[in-house]
């Protein structure tokens, strides 16, 4: 089994889905997942869907224990920090709009990123540091509007010479 769809449910946990070893798509959506037991998935795992769950928080090391992760979705949920991406090493795509999250720095954030796609609109986003971008060497489009940003960092300077950020999407300045 490569894909499975147990989304829509009322799974108070996680499944322990280890044993399947050559799972590469979870889709665990609207459930009442409340935190994500790293030793339940299993390392092949290269897309999650945890979207409409009532997380707060993702385990600082769950990127060690995910090194295959490309796609990780997490809108509507409860998040209030960008969670740390230190070892997703092929994370190309993260959904974390509808959450709480409220500032964007460099915590957690390496600079030899792959990431590609954020998606952080409508989130309670006040702060934005210029190193949160400065370490996105791969992106191509930060979606961060409706939020409450009153300023935002030199996005000029931040940027590696020759990069450019398109679409950034900005509303509520």
């Amino acid at each position: 089994v490569t894909y499975i769809e147990l989304g829509e449910n009322n799974l108070p946990v996680c499944p322990n889905l280890t044993s399947m070893i050559g799972l590469n798509d979870v889709k665990l959506y609207k459930n009442n997942i409340s935190y994500i037991p790293l030793n339940y998935l299993p390392v092949t795992i290269k897309s999650l869907n945890l979207a409409s769950n009532p997380i707060k928080c993702i385990p600082a090391d769950m990127m060690l224990h995910l090194p295959s992760l490309v796609g990780f979705d997490l809108q509507n949920g409860l998040l209030t920090e960008f969670p740390s991406l230190m070892h997703a090493t092929k994370l190309k795509k993260l959904k974390l709009y509808n959450n709480k999250i409220q500032n964007l720095t460099c915590t957690g954030l390496p600079v030899n990123n792959v990431l590609e796609e954020i998606h952080i609109y409508n989130n309670d986003i006040t702060y934005m540091s210029e190193c949160f971008v400065q370490n996105m060497l791969a992106i191509k489009s930060i979606q961060i509007y409706t939020n409450d940003l009153k300023s935002l960092p030199n996005l000029t300077a931040a940027l590696p010479e020759g990069r450019y950020m398109y679409p950034l999407t900005l509303s509520s300045l």
